[in-house]
């Protein structure tokens, strides 16, 4: 176990060759509801923290001309919008209450290497505009499945990555087991040692968007975690 500060002060000292996962979330905003909460052009930012090179973006096709053709019908009809803003989960609604739009700017600017984790486009820069859809990573298709650990490892090749954070609910990790090297997924623990779940996994993901905030704005974000459990994957 690392006690929470520990864990943020570590992944700070070491955030150019640390590569944060998030996962996607069942809940969607809808694009009314997008379009009404956009006072400044944020979505236009690009980033430069990870980089998909011919390699990656080649694999990533493998994997979304799997979904398209097996799980078409996922997609709803809708405009395509930032995923940071498409997603309306504990996770996502965590890190609105705690900051909003600053805490994804500061992402951007300050370089963090943070990826989203979609069961239909497989991995997402936070600005990678995408559809509405309704699909859980349980049920994706096998062999689609087995093309997410060939992602990820050209992306950690490709940008350096020496540790990769999950910071998602086990069924997020199962694509990977066993698959590659310095792989954790980040498990929350309460102050008697408990770990923080919740129904769904709603807990965790809620507290994991105060801690996610904790780390890129290195403001204190009040919550249950006290501290961190690394689970190898």
């Amino acid at each position: 176990m690392i006690h929470v500060e520990k864990f943020l002060d570590e992944v700070r000292r070491n955030k150019q060759t640390s590569l944060i996962v998030l996962a996607c979330s069942g809940r969607k905003r809808e694009d009314l509801e997008i379009e009404q909460m956009l006072p400044r052009n944020l979505q236009k930012l690009e980033e430069e923290a990870v980089l998909f090179d011919e390699s990656v973006s080649r694999l990533l096709e493998d994997f979304r001309r799997c979904t398209r053709v097996v799980h078409g019908n996922a997609v709803k009809k809708s405009k395509e919008y930032p995923a940071y803003l498409r997603y309306s989960g504990s996770f996502y609604n965590s890190v609105w209450d705690n900051g909003g739009f600053d805490v994804w700017e500061k992402v951007i600017k300050d370089m963090w290497k943070v990826l989203i984790l979609s069961a239909y486009y497989g991995f997402l820069k936070i600005t990678d505009p995408i559809s509405d859809y309704n699909l859980q990573i349980s049920r994706l298709n096998a062999g689609c499945k087995q093309v997410l650990p060939k992602v990820l490892d050209s992306i950690i090749k490709t940008n350096g990555v020496e540790k990769v954070y999950l910071l998602t609910s086990k069924e997020y990790s199962k694509p990977f087991k066993n698959k590659l090297d310095n792989l954790y997924r980040v498990v929350l623990l309460d102050r008697s040692d408990m770990e923080i779940r919740g129904a769904y996994g709603t807990e965790y993901y809620s507290e994991a968007g105060k801690l996610f905030t904790s780390l890129v704005t290195s403001r204190h974000i009040p919550g249950k975690t006290n501290s961190i459990e690394l689970e190898e994957i």
